[in-house]
C-alpha cells in the first residue's frame, strides 16, 4: 500500500516538474547599435603573427545575424540607432543605402538614432520610407504639426509571450547643427516615459517591456533607476558603451556595444510562467572571420563604385594603422596626431593647448593610401575651430567631465601638446600639468576646442558659460587635416608623439 503511494507521488512530482520545464519561454535578442555606414570590412594583418583578419563591415554583420536566426526562429535583431554618417557611403547616398542594408541583414526593430537627421527632416522620412521593420520613438516631434516622427512603441509575440518596445532618443543638445529650419523636436526622456505610463495603462498587459533606446548609458541607468522593475530589458546606444557582460540595476538588463560593427550582441532569456526572466545568459560577437552575406556584399560593392568615383583622389600615405578603439578611454598616437595638427595650425595665437571630443574620429587611418574618402570616414563632421580663454578653475571643470562623465565615450577629449593629466585610482583629478607647470585656478589659459564642444556638445555647457575673449575661427577641423596630411605626403607613424597626456 505505502509502496504504490510513493510511487505515485514520485509520479506527480516527476509530472508537475515535466510541466514546470515546458514552461520556460526561450527568447533570443541580437543587437547593434551606432553602425555608421561602416559598410565594408578592415583587413588587418597582425604583426606578430602575420595572421590576417577580417574585421567589422555590413556583409559580415549579415552573415551573422542571419546565421543565429537559422538555428533559433526565436530571434529577434534590434538596431539601437545611428545607421547614418561616419563613411563616405552616407556623404554619397545620405543614408538611404543603410536601410536597404539593415533590410537585407534580417533586422526586426530598431529606434531613431541622432545621426539619422544629419541630412534634415525631409531625408529621414525617405530613410524611414524604405525601411521594411518599425522604427520606434516615444519622444521625437515634427515641431509645427505635433505629429510624433515614429509610433511609440512595438508589440510582438514571441514563444508565446507578448513582449511591448518602447523607444526614445536622446534629448541632448545635438540637432543644432543638421535642423537649421527647428523642424523637429526631441523631448525630454523620463519626462516622456512618465507621461506614457501614466496615460496609457495597456502597457502592463504585456508579459515583457524592452526600452530601445539611443539615449547613452549613463541616461539608460537613470531611467533604470527612475522606473525600477519597470523595465526587463534596455537596449542602448549613442554613446558607444562597451559592456562585456550587462549591467543590471532594479532588476532590468542593460547592453550596449561599441559602435562601427566591432561585435553583435546576444542575449539568450529564459522567461517563466509569470513572465519573471528566470536567467539569462549573454555574449558579445567579435565580427571578425565570421564570412560574408553574397547579398549584402554584392549591393557594397555595387555603391562603392560611385563612392570610389567621387572620393578616390590620393591626399597621402601612411606607414602603418593608426587605431582608434581606445581614444574614448585614453591618449592615443591618432588623438594626439589630430590634436597637435590644430594647436601647430594655431601656435602663432600663443595656445596653451588644444581639446577635441574623441567622438570627432569615427575610424582608424589605415595603413596605405589616404584619399578624399578616407578624410570624411575619419572625420565626418563638420566641426569649427573655437578659441577662447578661461580660467583654470573651468579647465579643471572640463577636463573633470571628460575624465570622469565621459570616459568611455566619444565626449572624452583628446589632449594635444603642452598638457598632462593625472587622473587617481579614484576618478579624480589629481594633477594638472600645463606647459610644465601645475594649473593655476585663478590663471587665464588659451585654448583651442571645436564649435561642437563650445556649445555645450558632450555635456560641455561649463565652456561657452565661462568663456571669455572667444574667437570663432571658422577653420573646418577636417580641412585643416586634409592640408596638413597632403603637405606630409609620406606620414611616418614612428615619428608621430605617443607621450601619454592623459595618465590614469
Amino acid at each position: 500500500m505505502y509502496k504504490k503511494l510513493y510511487v505515485l507521488i514520485l509520479v506527480v512530482i516527476l509530472a508537475f516538474s515535466c510541466s514546470k520545464k515546458e514552461d520556460f519561454a526561450n527568447i533570443t535578442f541580437l543587437h547593434i547599435n551606432d553602425t555608421h555606414s561602416k559598410h565594408l570590412a578592415a583587413i588587418r594583418t597582425d604583426k606578430e603573427t602575420g595572421a590576417v583578419s577580417t574585421n567589422g563591415g555590413s556583409s559580415q554583420l549579415a552573415h551573422l545575424i542571419k546565421s543565429i536566426k537559422e538555428t533559433n526562429i526565436n530571434t529577434m535583431a534590434i538596431h539601437g540607432g545611428d545607421v547614418v554618417t561616419g563613411s563616405v557611403f552616407s556623404i554619397i547616398y545620405e543614408g538611404l543605402e543603410s536601410s536597404d542594408i539593415l533590410n537585407m541583414s534580417g533586422f526586426d526593430l530598431a529606434v531613431l538614432g541622432n545621426h539619422e537627421f544629419d541630412f534634415g527632416l525631409e531625408r529621414a522620412y525617405e530613410i524611414l520610407e524604405i525601411r521594411k521593420f518599425p522604427t520606434i520613438t516615444l519622444n521625437a516631434y515634427e515641431k509645427d504639426t505635433g505629429k510624433q516622427i515614429v509610433p511609440s512603441t512595438f508589440v510582438t509575440n514571441i514563444a508565446g509571450k507578448s513582449i511591448l518596445f518602447i523607444g526614445v532618443l536622446t534629448s541632448d543638445e545635438v540637432y543644432a547643427d543638421k535642423d537649421e529650419e527647428g523642424q523637429f523636436i526631441v523631448n525630454d526622456e523620463i519626462d516622456s516615459l512618465t507621461e506614457l505610463f501614466k496615460s496609457d495603462k495597456s502597457i502592463e498587459t504585456n508579459d515583457l517591456l524592452v526600452l530601445v533606446s539611443h539615449s547613452g548609458f549613463e541616461n539608460d541607468k537613470e531611467i533604470a533607476t527612475k522606473f525600477p522593475n519597470k523595465f526587463d530589458i534596455i537596449i542602448g546606444g549613442h554613446t558607444h558603451t562597451f559592456l562585456p557582460e550587462p549591467v543590471e540595476i532594479n532588476n532590468t538588463i542593460i547592453l550596449q556595444l561599441n559602435s562601427n560593427i566591432k561585435e553583435l550582441g546576444k542575449l539568450d532569456i529564459k522567461v517563466d510562467s509569470d513572465n519573471n526572466i528566470d536567467s539569462y545568459e549573454y555574449q558579445y560577437i567579435p565580427i571578425v572571420n565570421v564570412g560574408m552575406d553574397e547579398e549584402v556584399e554584392k549591393y557594397v560593392m555595387d555603391k562603392k563604385v560611385l563612392v570610389d568615383e567621387r572620393m578616390g583622389s590620393k591626399i597621402a600615405m601612411l606607414s602603418d594603422t593608426l587605431d582608434d578603439s581606445n581614444l574614448g578611454r585614453e591618449s592615443t598616437v591618432l588623438g594626439n596626431f589630430i590634436s597637435d595638427i590644430v594647436y601647430d595650425e594655431f601656435s602663432d595665437r600663443d595656445i596653451d593647448f588644444v581639446f577635441l571630443n574623441s567622438g570627432s574620429v569615427r575610424s582608424p587611418l589605415e595603413k596605405g593610401i589616404i584619399t578624399l574618402g578616407t578624410m570624411y570616414e575619419i572625420h565626418p563632421f563638420d566641426n569649427m575651430a573655437v578659441y577662447f580663454e578661461a580660467k583654470g578653475s573651468v579647465v579643471r571643470d572640463i577636463l573633470t567631465m571628460s575624465a570622469i562623465d565621459n570616459y568611455g565615450s566619444g565626449g572624452f577629449v583628446m589632449l594635444s601638446k603642452g598638457i598632462v593629466v593625472t587622473v587617481s585610482d579614484k576618478k579624480v583629478v589629481e594633477s594638472v600639468m600645463i606647459n610644465g607647470e601645475p594649473i593655476d585656478d585663478n590663471k587665464v589659459y588659451k585654448m583651442i576646442t571645436s564649435d561642437w564642444l563650445f556649445s555645450g556638445g558632450d555635456g560641455y555647457a561649463m565652456i561657452k558659460e565661462n568663456a571669455e575673449n572667444t574667437q570663432y575661427i571658422g577653420t573646418d577641423v577636417r580641412d585643416l587635416l586634409m592640408r596638413t596630411f597632403e603637405s606630409m605626403e609620406i606620414i611616418d607613424v614612428e615619428s608621430l608623439d605617443s607621450t601619454n597626456r592623459w595618465i590614469f
